[in-house]
């Protein structure tokens, strides 16, 4: 998977806003939901004016994820007689850049998938009236309404339905995974 950060420029306002799009393949590029993952800062600070993205998400002790960019208190369009701007990073919290997001209530499927793991973990955030609910086609006792909601702000939460964390498909045999969302943003799930 590549990622790639442009900055779209928004020449009516003379601004601009970063924004994730991704490949598998590195030619067919399509952006990621979520919109704009970075803005110019307020009036008066280093990044009010334009901005670019730099090469390379790094991780950092405390966490987060950066993106180096460069940045400048002045409008792209503003006159410069020498050349003004400032190296800062783009901070996200790991593994949070980007989210599928329903505001109200949503679903989706994913591809055929298979694993090794036999259990469902979860990257997601909803206040205490969202929920997520999860259904594993083609086994029994995993449906939406067996599954215990999960709510709240989790990195990695483990799916259960009816108290029971095993995912009910062999080791190998494909299958797909049903989403159901209200009032959340679900930014990554991962099978151990």
């Amino acid at each position: 998977m590549h990622l790639m950060f442009p900055v779209v420029y928004k020449r009516k306002i003379d601004a601009g806003a970063m924004r994730i799009a991704s490949s598998i393949d590195g030619a067919n590029w399509q952006w990621l939901p979520g919109g704009d993952v970075a803005v110019q800062g307020d009036i008066n600070t280093w990044n009010a004016g334009w901005f670019v993205g730099g090469v390379g998400l790094h991780e950092i002790p405390d966490g987060r994820v950066v993106l180096p960019l460069q940045a400048s208190p002045l409008p792209h369009k503003f006159p410069r007689v020498i050349p003004i701007g400032q190296v800062g990073l783009a901070a996200w919290p790991k593994e949070r850049i980007s989210a599928l997001v329903a505001d109200e209530t949503g679903e989706f499927i994913t591809n055929s998938v298979s694993t090794k793991g036999n259990e469902l973990f979860l990257n997601f955030n909803t206040p205490r009236t969202g929920s997520v609910t999860v259904e594993i086609e083609g086994a029994s006792g995993r449906s939406f309404d067996d599954c215990d909601p999960l709510f709240g702000n989790e990195l990695k939460r483990k799916v259960t339905w009816k108290g029971e964390s095993s995912i009910g498909i062999e080791p190998g045999k494909p299958f797909r995974i049903k989403f159901r969302m209200h009032n959340a943003r679900l930014y990554s799930f991962e099978l151990r």
